[in-house]
């Protein structure tokens, strides 16, 4: 008989739901007092949002709040909101410099990773900075990055890092949020022994790292894909690509089990052979509640009696 295991450490980040439940209704819906005068605030897309990752067109639209494309299209006498993935560094600048109202709740893991770049002694340092070219973030902060930063990948760190290294300088190694930690520690241990020197800076990850991957989730599928000898992991998700999403099926691989995106109903196979075996989980990014249904289904399709 089939054998399905549902991952229980599978839930959204614990500090964007609070976000959700407890700030975004105070600012996101109707106009609010700010420093004398009622202002609708915006969140703006272009600053959280690409068309294969970030924040969830669907649940955005089930949300209901208050958000346009992109900083041009903000109304006159308009705030802005700022959330998650923080914002375009020089487009804030120019809100700033035109008084336009700002309550700015970004991530405090994005903003750590911020401030280490900012940080920086590019005379003597040079930045090794994980991170997926064309991910909102990266996007954001591209006016910051120092010009011989070497941006890496899990997957090409070394190669990377051999071909870009300076040698009159030092490295700081800068990681984006959603890695798991055993990525940061592959890029630092590689770092240590290949290319040493007393002023290398190659732990701020420790601080950069986001409250998803210290939830539990990554550390269980690493038990338990063992213990039941899961053969496949259905990840119910928007988006492949999407890093955080990238992560868990690079810990699925990495276990050698089949990583299968369910995005829709029909994703759902209608059977699995008999011996099957079988793990189901939910990304991290808020999902809409199709996504819940989604889980619901598998379950109450495939379930033990």
């Amino acid at each position: 008989m089939a054998y399905f295991y549902f991952f229980r450490h599978d839930t959204n980040c614990n500090w964007l739901m609070k976000e959700v439940k407890e700030v975004y209704p105070q600012y996101l819906f109707e106009p609010v007092e700010y420093r004398g005068r009622r202002v609708k605030f915006y969140v703006i897309l272009d600053w959280v949002f690409r068309v294969n990752r970030g924040a969830n067109m669907d649940w955005i639209k089930e949300f209901g709040g208050n958000y346009v494309r992109s900083f041009e299209e903000l109304p006159q006498g308009a705030g802005i909101f700022i959330t998650g993935y923080d914002s375009d560094v020089r487009e804030l600048q120019q809100a700033r410099e035109r008084g336009i109202p700002i309550i700015d709740r970004a991530c405090p893991w994005v903003r750590q990773f911020r401030k280490q770049l900012e940080s920086m002694n590019t005379q003597k340092e040079q930045a090794v900075i994980m991170i997926d070219k064309g991910h909102m973030v990266y996007d954001c902060y591209k006016s910051i990055f120092p010009p011989d930063s070497i941006f890496i990948l899990p997957s090409n760190y070394k190669d990377e890092i051999a071909a870009q290294k300076d040698p009159a300088k030092s490295l700081r190694l800068i990681v984006y949020t959603v890695f798991r930690k055993k990525d940061a520690e592959n890029a630092e241990r590689f770092i240590r022994e290949h290319y040493p020197h007393p002023d290398n800076n190659l732990e701020g990850y420790k601080k950069s790292l986001c409250v998803w991957t210290k939830q539990g989730l990554v550390e269980e599928m690493e038990e338990e894909i063992p213990r039941y000898n899961l053969e496949q992991i259905w990840i119910i998700c928007s988006s492949e690509v999407d890093r955080s999403t990238k992560s868990l099926i690079n810990e699925a691989r990495e276990h050698r089990c089949e990583a299968r995106i369910i995005k829709h109903r029909d994703d759902i196979p209608a059977s699995v052979a008999a011996d099957a075996r079988v793990g189901v989980l939910m990304a991290p990014i808020p999902m809409p509640k199709k996504a819940v249904e989604i889980k619901e289904i598998i379950k109450q399709r495939f379930s033990r009696k």
